[in-house]
């Protein structure tokens, strides 16, 4: 039976580089003989409740939605985690592949909490997210930090980055979080990121 696999998780605000980073660190990975996997929440891979999912959020209007109450857009997306957890991420990690994740359920929190979704809501969906993950913590977590021009102000930046930073604090003793500093060059974030990993 294959030794569990490893899970990397990379979390942050919209537009700090989590994506990029989670590409490079992916094939940076495989060249050196992992097998590894990208993965997204809510995910985007054609078919999955994620992408559905993700278009209603980014594109609601498309299909004749007006708009979305904040906490049934966090439920939403909660749903769509605990499919991709069931039918991918933890079938990976089983098999022994290296999952690199783009966000965690830190993003329903924080988005939920800047969106005054209540705390008694984002508290039960996070319980919930958390049965489906059957104990499993990532390995590292790194949570990416840059500043965003002209980033979105309602909710703004620096509120995404504040929440982010408190999460940090309350799961670092849980689970290995690591901070990584997006503001340079890409290819140092993805040195930094590498060196964690070692």
């Amino acid at each position: 039976m294959p030794s569990p696999g490893q899970l990397i998780v990379l979390e942050g605000p919209d537009g700090v580089g989590k994506s990029s980073l989670a590409s490079a660190l992916a094939a940076e990975l495989r060249s050196r003989g992992r097998d590894c996997v990208p993965m997204s929440f809510p995910g985007r891979s054609d078919g999955s409740l994620g992408k559905l999912v993700y278009d209603l959020h980014h594109q609601s209007e498309d299909f004749g939605v007006a708009s979305i109450d904040p906490t049934s857009l966090q439920v939403l997306h909660v749903a769509a985690h605990i499919d991709a957890l069931n039918r991918t991420l933890l079938p990976a990690l089983a098999v022994g592949q290296t999952v690199i994740l783009d966000r965690y359920w830190w993003s329903t929190l924080v988005y939920g909490m800047v969106n005054d979704v209540s705390d008694q809501a984002l508290g039960l969906m996070v319980e919930l997210e958390s049965v489906a993950w059957r104990g499993k913590t990532p390995d590292v977590l790194f949570l990416v930090h840059r500043e965003v021009v002209g980033a979105p102000s309602n909710p703004s930046h620096s509120v995404l980055s504040d929440r982010y930073a408190d999460l940090a604090r309350k799961e670092g003793s849980r689970y290995r979080v690591v901070n990584l500093d997006n503001n340079g060059s890409f290819a140092a974030c993805l040195r930094d990121a590498l060196a964690a990993l070692e």
